[in-house]
């Protein structure tokens, strides 16, 4: 257990949100209604649909966007280029 999370760490670390775009995932289930009223109640701005409904680019230019995302109901927040990185190497689903 001990060595995956070493190994894991480095991901992990550049998964980690900075100013800028961020994913965000919501529940499953969450539609694109769903996922724009989460962005828009943290301030944020809708820069792209993600691969999935619950899954959305967005920004803000203000500081604390990232908890105000979980505070609105994300249940996580990437570093888009990270994410975005995930989601090409996962593929489509089969």
């Amino acid at each position: 257990m001990l060595l995956t999370l070493l190994a894991l760490a480095p991901a992990l670390v550049l998964a980690l949100p900075r100013d800028g775009a961020v994913a965000v995932i919501a529940a499953p289930g969450t539609g694109a209604d769903g996922m724009a009223r989460l962005v828009a109640a943290a301030g944020g701005a809708i820069v792209r649909l993600g691969p999935a409904a619950n899954v959305i680019v967005a920004t803000s230019a203000e500081p604390g966007f990232v908890v105000r995302l979980y505070g609105a109901g994300a249940l996580l927040v990437l570093d888009a280029v990270a994410a975005q990185a995930c989601f090409t190497l996962a593929g489509p689903p089969s």
